[in-house]
């Protein structure tokens, strides 16, 4: 295996990649994906009761934040202002005061499809420290599939407007907005798609990639390629290689941490890239895969290079782990100084 930064040295000066940095503003991009409301509750320990097997803490505050497909929607409105994007709340106030106060501000268009259902909601329970550390969490969802007229609108959005994209990225939480029609839809139109299909503990694990079975570019992390591949050993080069295999893609990247990422295209080229460091500073991790998949896309799509994404993923993901949440915004300025950083 080679480091994606030694080869970049010999594909790519710094100006090359600012280039394709660049050029994503030229992308028309969609986004379709759950919306989520993450909510972080703080709190400090104050010990544990004498009569009682449960910890006290003392509430402190309530900081809500963008999650689901409002994160690939924030990052990447600092490198494009061609963004549109297909989702589902809620209806009620609430959620259309949350949408406007914590979704980028340049998004040409939002196509918001409303249910019964509440927006899903995770509330999560944290102390602070040099890094926030997870109590527990709630979840506040309905995941059944959204109703067939709902369905219908999407998938007739879909059939109008589809070709006119150059990128489609999907980011599927498994909370009932992509059904099987629409990712036949999707599979079957879209110029190049992006697909991230998460496991969580409110999907119970249902969720695998390769339900989609065609697409350009799949990104996720090591445990839910395992899951993908049935396989708790194979070591990840192998596992990489089989998921495009098994969805017929052309491009695999796996996340894993503090190991960095693994990516592979159909002709058999492997790329790891070793994870960066964020000056020492690790506040919260949520949302770094998500960061890596949202700026790696574009760059795969306008570059070609494995490579190049994987080192422009691992920067967004370094970012990233350095805020709470997506409170902010990845600023391409100080992203291009960080990747000319890692390319000199």
């Amino acid at each position: 295996m080679v480091s994606s930064s030694n080869i970049l040295k010999e594909k790519f000066s710094f100006k090359g990649a600012e280039t394709i940095i660049d050029r994503i503003n030229e992308l028309k991009i969609l986004i379709i994906g759950d919306t989520i409301i993450d909510e972080y509750n703080y709190v400090s320990f104050l010990g544990k009761p004498s009569k009682e097997n449960i910890i006290s803490t003392l509430y402190e505050e309530t900081e809500k934040k963008a999650g689901g497909v409002l994160t690939a929607i924030n990052i990447l409105s600092s490198f494009c202002n061609n963004i549109d994007y297909i989702t589902v709340m809620g209806d009620n106030e609430n959620d259309k005061i949350f949408l406007s106060e914590y979704s980028a501000k340049n998004i040409n268009q939002k196509i918001i499809f409303k249910r019964q259902y509440p927006t899903t909601k995770k509330t999560r329970f944290v102390v602070r420290g040099k890094q926030l550390r997870k109590l527990f969490e709630v979840y506040e969802m309905n995941d059944e599939f959204i109703d067939k007229s709902i369905e219908d609108q999407i998938l007739k959005y879909l059939d109008n407007n589809l070709a006119g994209y150059d990128l489609v990225i999907v980011q599927d939480y498994g909370h009932g907005l992509i059904t099987e029609q629409i990712i036949s839809k999707l599979i079957d139109k879209a110029k190049f798609l992006a697909v991230n299909a998460q496991i969580n503990s409110g999907n119970f694990g249902y969720n695998l990639i390769t339900k989609y079975h065609g697409a350009a570019y799949y990104c996720l992390d090591l445990p839910e390629a395992r899951m993908a591949v049935n396989s708790k050993y194979m070591d990840p080069e192998t596992i990489s290689q089989q998921l495009l295999d098994i969805t017929k893609g052309q491009f695999v990247a796996m996340t894993m941490g503090k190991e960095g990422s693994i990516s592979c295209n159909s002709s058999g080229d492997i790329c790891h890239s070793p994870a960066l460091e964020n000056e020492g500073k690790i506040v919260d991790t949520m949302s770094a895969g998500d960061s890596y998949y949202a700026l790696s896309a574009p760059v795969l799509l306008l570059s070609n290079s494995i490579q190049l994404a994987a080192l422009a993923g691992n920067v967004a993901g370094a970012m990233k782990v350095g805020v709470s949440g997506m409170h902010d915004l990845i600023d391409k300025k100080v992203f291009l100084d960080k990747l000319k950083l890692r390319i000199n």
